[in-house]
């Protein structure tokens, strides 16, 4: 007696054909343990918080998430958290902000950032998303990754993740 292996469809792992859209190609992730701070008035890249992906087509989308905690040093001054795509020979473009507060009432506020966004990179070559953060006062700082309070040791980690989807 012979075998029979019946189903609807099959993906293949390179992802769904044109016109049927949706399907995940591969998945890169970043786990940022450590916390980053800065003075700077002007964005600044966060160390250790960018992630690169090849996509696989020149239709694919980039699904960008992006998550952590984000706090500032002191009070009536804001911080700002940006995300970019870099690409070697292009312009940087802005994929996200998050966390664009201006004049807090307390210092050692912060919270959790959320970036979402569905990125379309148009190539085949590595793309490089990144973090860049800055402060409204070079007197105080803005951090990712640390607590509300200065010596605080309990540091959230910040995580990237991007995903290549089939167009």
């Amino acid at each position: 007696m012979s075998s029979q292996l019946r189903v609807d469809k099959i993906l293949p792992v390179d992802g769904a054909p044109t016109g049927g859209g949706g399907g995940i190609i591969q998945v890169v992730n970043l786990v940022k343990t450590d916390s980053f701070s800065t003075t700077s008035t002007s964005l600044v890249d966060i160390t250790g918080f960018e992630l690169s992906i090849t996509p696989k087509f020149n239709t694919s989308k980039i699904f960008v998430l992006a998550s952590g905690y984000i706090s500032n040093q002191g009070a009536d001054h804001g911080v700002h958290l940006f995300f970019y795509r870099t690409r070697s020979g292009q312009s940087d473009v802005e994929v996200g902000k998050s966390y664009n507060q201006t004049n807090p009432v307390q210092s050692q506020t912060g919270g959790t950032f959320l970036i979402q966004n569905l990125d379309s990179p148009a190539t085949t070559s590595a793309v490089t998303y990144k973090g860049r953060l800055k402060t409204d006062s070079g007197s105080y700082n803005a951090r990712i990754g640390a607590g509300g309070n200065n010596g605080d040791t309990n540091i959230p980690e910040s995580v990237i993740t991007l995903m290549e989807v089939s167009a």
